[in-house]
């Protein structure tokens, strides 16, 4: 409700209360209304002071269901002859915003946008009979419908949009039909149609394109205009300056030069004799004045470590060198495995950068660099030791990767001394990335480190969130006797230190002592059915501690067992 309330102010949401009741109680006999409906009216109207007649008329027209195109109800029925009349024609809006109800659940619409979205759909079931229509498309052909076609010929395997029962007979668009239309509309460089192109290409890498479709390639990684220098198409509200390493990595799978850098590499996965090639792509690509390309372009240079990998390493540091978010990047994180300790003379001034940035996600992820580095080559034990005592987005670096290997046998001494002493980190930022430490099936699996458990459970890092290492040994199916010290001290925790919170609805903390009530239990009864009365003995002891403490619900379990 806080975040409601908040995204509502800054006119994220609409009302949810009041517009029914803000045209009906003026309308009542003012003598006979009371004070409290007096002083409602008067909220409401300051409330919807702002509302004009249009919006109110215009929200009250909404109905349920999807939008979609007029089309749809007859694709299979539509010919070839009567496509070309619908993509020709110049009377279809582009975005007409009209539409009428089918039914319940449904409205159609007439516009270029609904209609391309019909072609895709048929085009997809018979890619290559709509490839060969393509060809007779008028040369001015509206750029959506060139895009619905070649998202269509692009496919290799029929998707979840093709029937069941066609799927077996489905056959892909040749590659002589696809090079004709692409041919046909070279010059179509509409984003939508230049978007859907880049797409193709990184679904069938495989084929031996022919010059004009690398050349076209080329073209779109190094002259496009998408992206507009500062913009951005996902989070448009944001500029690119202001953007999170997230936000601008969104971009990078939805513009145009960010989905030719794909491209590009998925060819050099395939055609390391490209490489010359499209050499001059890949260097604009790194060199690209908007950060979200050069994010992009490690896709681009990831195929080349297995060609040239000082290349690729040096195209890889121009990419990085302006902007610290762009080696904080998910691909990043991957390059920067393949090439230490090999290049790290080189690479090691980036992970500076990042641990010194004032951006709280670039500094989080050059700890994390810093971490894995000195955890599997060695490397930064000085940097190291500055991260865990320095900024929050510093120690949560360090804890993420610290908890996401402690478990594994080669490296868990290291990562627990790292540990240790966030799980009692004074910020609740930090100790959120312990969270998931013995998550569900974690002991189930039974591999996990068994010397930072009981620390873990006396920690404020459990005390937060107490819920998966509670979760996890629910899941167990067999013997809960070997977990019995487990159990015992998570009770412990739960008559001291969250006592409290026990018994505080508005947390779950009441729900996750049932749970580990239901342990005992099972606890108790496996125990005297193993003939192993220490633990029954101390079930028991348990139980009492729990009663005496007020714990939660176990006064309540214990009535119930009572009357069982």
């Amino acid at each position: 409700m806080e975040y409601r309330l908040k995204v509502s102010r800054e006119g994220y949401y609409g009302d949810y209360w009041g517009r029914a009741q803000y045209f009906l109680l003026p309308a009542l006999d003012s003598n006979r209304v009371s004070l409290s409906t007096v002083k409602l009216i008067a909220v409401l109207r300051r409330k919807f002071a702002s509302y004009s007649q249009d919006r109110f008329l215009r929200v009250g027209k909404i109905s349920g269901g999807s939008i979609g195109s007029k089309l749809d109800a007859t694709l299979d029925k539509i010919s070839d002859r009567a496509w070309l009349q619908i993509v020709s024609s110049k009377k279809v809006p582009e975005d007409s915003g009209k539409w009428v109800q089918i039914d319940e659940d449904h409205a159609a619409e007439s516009s270029v946008r609904q209609f391309s979205r019909s072609l895709e759909r048929i085009a997809k079931r018979f890619p290559e009979r709509f490839g060969r229509l393509a060809r007779q498309f008028p040369s001015d052909v509206h750029p959506s419908y060139v895009a619905a076609i070649i998202d269509a010929v692009g496919r290799r395997k029929p998707d979840s949009e093709v029937p069941e029962q066609e799927k077996a007979e489905w056959q892909p668009a040749s590659v002589e039909t696809i090079e004709q239309v692409l041919a046909k509309f070279n010059r179509t460089d509409a984003r939508d149609a230049a978007t859907s192109f880049c797409r193709f290409m990184v679904s069938r890498p495989e084929e031996n394109w022919s010059d004009g479709v690398i050349e076209r390639l080329i073209r779109f990684a190094t002259t496009h205009s998408d992206l507009e220098p500062g913009k951005l198409n996902v989070h448009c509200d944001k500029t690119a300056d202001l953007a999170s390493v997230d936000m601008l990595y969104q971009n990078t799978i939805n513009c145009v030069r960010g989905v030719a850098a794909e491209a590009i590499g998925q060819l050099l996965w395939n055609h390391k004799e490209l490489l010359e090639r499209l050499r001059p792509a890949i260097e604009s690509l790194v060199n690209d004045p908007h950060p979200v390309v050069r994010m992009a372009s490690i896709n681009a240079l990831a195929p080349v470590l297995n060609i040239d990998k000082d290349l690729a390493v040096s195209w890889f540091c121009k990419a990085c060198s302006e902007d610290s978010r762009v080696p904080a990047s998910p691909r990043a994180v991957s390059f920067f495995n393949y090439t230490f300790p090999t290049h790290s003379h080189v690479l090691a001034p980036l992970i500076h950068s990042m641990v010194a940035s004032s951006l709280d996600d670039v500094a989080q992820e050059g700890a994390e660099e810093i971490t894995a580095r000195w955890l599997f080559q060695g490397l930064f034990a000085e940097e190291l030791e500055l991260c865990r005592n320095g900024l929050c987005p510093l120690r949560k670096g360090v804890a993420q990767v610290a908890a996401l290997f402690v478990h594994e046998a080669i490296h868990s001494q290291r990562c627990r001394e790292l540990l240790i002493p966030l799980l009692d980190d004074p910020e609740k930022e930090v100790r959120a990335e312990l969270a998931g430490l013995y998550g569900r099936k974690s002991l189930k699996d039974g591999a996990f480190d068994k010397e930072l458990l009981q620390p873990y459970i006396k920690s404020k890092a459990f005390s937060d969130h107490p819920s998966q290492l509670v979760y996890s040994l629910e899941e167990i199916s067999g013997s809960l006797i070997p977990f019995a010290e487990i159990i015992f001290t998570i009770c412990e925790v739960f008559s001291t230190t969250l006592q409290k919170q026990s018994r505080d609805h508005s947390a779950d903390t009441p729900h996750m002592v049932s749970k580990i009530c239901s342990l005992v239990l099972r606890l108790y009864e496996q125990s005297q059915d193993g003939g192993d009365s220490g633990v029954s003995q101390r079930c028991l002891d348990i139980w009492d501690m729990l009663f005496e403490n007020k714990v939660g619900i176990t006064r309540e379990l214990t009535a119930a067992i009572g009357n069982a």
